[in-house]
Order: structure tokens, then sequence, then C-alpha cells
């Protein structure tokens, strides 16, 4: 699931960028869930339970602790929430760059639904691209502890299986984590080590 935060004083806008986020997420076919704060001061209260958000869109402008304050102090918890500035003013827009914000949106513009679904795009591409990661770690942590390993013992018919189905391999030399798969011996060295020479 993933859960969005918005974070405005303006309610009116924050109800409006929450039904393009529900748009969006419900067109994508995501879980998802989008909760509101009205000031910042409320959304940073939560402390370190602001990373049950994997996405977080923040206002600059609000009274007390404000959009830059709050993502400062969501950087100093995590840096793996995404955070979008949405404001109607371009002066912090070097703020942005400093607190690694994902994009930052003009109120009032005229592409804002498209602009808010490029950026969810951006978000999105990003996720995937960290899930496929996990995925492969995951994937080949299980590989190697299914793996055969030494003193196992196979009969033949396996020995041959397992060398048939390893040559198959782009590259059947070492398994997902880089450790090698087999070693190769001279005769000369097989001998030796059977005291044969």
């Amino acid at each position: 699931m993933l859960r969005i935060a918005i974070c405005d004083d303006e309610s009116y806008f924050a109800e409006e960028l929450k039904e393009l986020l529900s748009g969006y997420m419900m067109e994508k076919g995501l879980v998802f869930e989008i909760d509101t704060y009205n000031s910042g001061e409320e959304l940073v209260g939560l402390g370190i339970k602001v990373i049950q958000y994997k996405v977080v869109f923040l206002d600059i402008n609000m009274e007390k602790v404000d959009g830059i304050t709050a993502a400062e102090k969501i950087r100093r918890i995590s840096k793996e929430v995404f955070i979008v500035f949405v404001t109607a003013y371009m002066d912090y827009s070097l703020e942005g760059y400093r607190l690694d914000v994902v994009r930052y949106l003009l109120k009032g513009d005229a592409n804002f639904r498209a602009t808010v679904n490029e950026c969810m795009d951006a978000i999105i591409n990003k996720l995937n691209y960290s899930i496929r990661k996990k995925e492969f770690r995951f994937i080949a942590t299980l590989a190697c502890k299914a793996a055969v390993k030494g003193r196992m013992k196979l009969d033949t018919k396996e020995q041959i299986a397992l060398i048939d189905q390893m040559v198959k391999l782009n590259n059947p030399f070492t398994c997902p984590h880089g450790r090698p798969t087999a070693y190769e011996i001279s005769k000369y060295e097989i001998e030796r080590r059977f005291l044969r020479k």
C-alpha cells in the first residue's frame, strides 16, 4: 500500500490535491491511503511515525512550522520519504534541491493536474526500481539458500542434471551474489591431491 500525506493549511486545496491523487492512484490500479494535515506542526508532531508515508506533499507557506522546516525534520528521520513541495511562490525552489525533493509544484498552474500526474509517474517509477532491486536480492538469497552445499550427497543422475542446468545459464560460474559455483582443477592437481603422483 502506498501511503501519502498532504500537509497544507488551505483545506480546500488539500482536498483538491487529494482528489487528484486519488484519481491518479485508482486509474493506475494502485492500493493507497491519503491523509491530510492542516499544519506542519501536526505533521512533524508524528515524529518517527512520519516514515509511514512514502510520499509527502508539503505546502511551503504555513504558520509556525512551514514546509521547509517540516521537510528538514522529515529528512533528519528518513531519506527514503519522497517529498513534494506545493506552493504559490517560486522563491523557494533552491530549498528543494537542498532537501532532495522530488518535485516543486506551483498552485494555480493551468496544467496542475498534468504536473501532479507527472510527479506521481516519477515517484512510481522510482518505487518500482527499488522494489525490483529488493525482489532480486530476495530471489538471489533464496537461490543460494536452496543451492547444493558442500558435503551434500547427490546421486549420479542428480549430478548430471545439475551440470546440464548449469551449462544452460548465461553465467554458470557464479551464484547471484557473485560467489564461485565451480573451480577448475588440472589433472595434475587432482593426481597430486589423491597422492597418485
